[in-house]
């Protein structure tokens, strides 16, 4: 690359050598005036005469120093105001390693006006971008930081979608947007913001073929193409769809919408964003296994009694503030010990299996269903009263009825006896008397044959409690 000519630097300052190279100058054209002059026809001895060449290095000098004073009077102000204005940026920048922001009102102290087409206004315009890059650099650092910090401490999968979609939406500029995951096989919506027919989206081959192929997408929409089945408040000019994935492995998608064409800043801030939102999903999805596996009955796959007794304490807690019903069915495999000591452990195992299998087959979405210890069950159902507590359990008692267990040649037949008690039917004080009474209620279905379903009314509890007393030798 060829070099601009620069003059030899002879001192520590500029405008000392400029003083010193126009005074130079101003000699050189002094003793070169004389000369000149006769060629212009003055005669010699009027020219060539000490007086002269004074009066010429003088008039040499006068100029030579009226152009130092141009110069300095010139340019001094517009290198004293760059001088200063990155005096400000390093105060700033200092400022905001400790408080982490590039206020909009020191950006603005910082720059300078650019009156010039010349080196000095292309000196001040890439001063007034090194700034705004300086800003925007902080900027970025600072939304990384707080989507870092946002995603680190949440590893609810629910709550981490919300907070992220909102980060993202903020610090990329985007009007819309949703998250998807992989759930067994489909895409599930995690957060929607925006976002008219989030659920409905979740079906499109296009976001599932994104997250297989693992790339991101861009759809272009024109102005007069109608959107509004997609979008609300707003038109979109753009969506982007970003796969989520962790070490290869797809998670999901991030569907965004902008009212603008995608700036090459904002696709580069999404990109930086995906990777933190994989890996905070990664990890939110992990911890949600790994809490579900502690929630449920490792044979069975029903919800275990530990879990059982915390999620009947809050629904009861709920039925009472919100005035609604709950029931509470207990249930367990009639001669379940003779099914063991008869076909072995493991035909009991698959047996307890099945039983499971077949009560989710009637259960209710939000009804709970809890392996309560052995070949005991119970079922939570929320706004169930008694009559309905007792449909689902008839419903329970016929399906397992029904049902056939093959050991080699032998055909296995079971049933279960049921109690059924709901609340405020029943005036419990507390989740522990709902569930004893639905206790009791079983104890009095085995006393009447097994393989049927009972309840209790208020006037049967003492005398119910002492025949379970009585009778809990007997097993089942």
């Amino acid at each position: 690359m060829e070099k601009d000519f620069a003059m030899p630097r002879l001192t520590s300052r500029v405008f000392t050598d400029l003083a010193i190279w126009m005074a130079a100058f101003g000699i050189a054209i002094g003793l070169v005036f004389p000369p000149f002059m006769t060629v212009l026809g003055l005669p010699a001895e009027a020219v060539f005469t000490p007086l002269f060449y004074t009066a010429s290095i003088l008039a040499g000098m006068f100029a030579a120093v009226a152009n130092y004073l141009l110069a300095r009077t010139v340019l001094r102000p517009r290198l004293k105001m760059l001088a200063e204005r990155m005096g400000t940026v390093e105060g700033a920048l200092k400022k905001s390693v400790y408080e982490n922001h590039f206020s909009a009102r020191e950006h603005n102290k910082c720059f300078i006006e650019v009156d010039s087409e010349d080196e000095l206004g292309e000196a001040a315009s890439a001063f007034n971008g090194l700034v705004t890059t300086l800003k925007r650099s902080r900027e970025v650092e600072h939304a990384a930081q707080a989507f870092a910090q946002a995603l680190s401490s949440d590893l609810d999968l629910e709550s981490l979608g919300e907070r992220a979609l909102a980060l993202v939406r903020r610090y990329a500029g985007m009007q819309a947007g949703a998250i998807y995951v992989e759930q067994e096989g489909r895409l599930a919506l995690l957060a929607n913001q925006a976002i008219a027919n989030g659920e409905s989206l979740a079906q499109s081959n296009f976001l599932r073929e994104t997250m297989r192929t693992d790339r991101e997408a861009t759809i272009h929409l024109p102005l007069d193409v109608e959107v509004d089945a997609l979008l609300t408040r707003f038109r979109p000019q753009e969506i982007m769809i970003v796969p989520l994935d962790y070490n290869k492995q797809p998670l999901g998608v991030l569907l965004l919408a902008s009212a603008e064409p995608f700036s090459e800043d904002s696709r580069r801030l999404i990109e930086l964003f995906r990777q933190g939102l994989s890996l905070a999903v990664n990890n939110a999805v992990i911890h949600s296994q790994i809490q579900k596996i502690a929630l449920l009955d490792p044979l069975t796959g029903a919800y275990n009694r530990r879990f059982g007794m915390k999620r009947l304490k809050e629904e009861f807690n709920r039925a009472q503030r919100d005035r609604a019903p709950l029931g509470v069915v207990m249930f367990d495999i009639d001669h379940f010990k003779s099914v063991n000591d008869t076909y072995g452990h493991m035909v009991g195992d698959r047996v307890l299996v099945e039983i499971h299998r077949r009560a989710e087959e009637v259960l209710r979405e939000g009804d709970v269903l809890v392996r309560y210890g052995g070949e005991e069950f119970m079922l939570l159902l929320p706004g169930a009263s008694r009559n309905d507590s007792s449909h689902i359990a008839d419903r329970l008692l016929r399906a397992v009825r029904e049902a056939r267990f093959e050991d080699d040649d032998q055909l296995i037949r079971v049933t279960v006896s049921a109690g059924v008690c709901a609340y405020p039917e029943f005036p419990a004080e507390s989740a522990e008397v709902l569930l004893n009474r639905a206790d009791e209620a079983l104890y009095k279905a085995k006393r009447g044959g097994r393989d049927r379903l009972a309840t209790l009314d208020s006037t049967e509890s003492e005398h119910e409690r002492q025949a379970r007393l009585e009778d809990a030798d007997a097993g089942g």
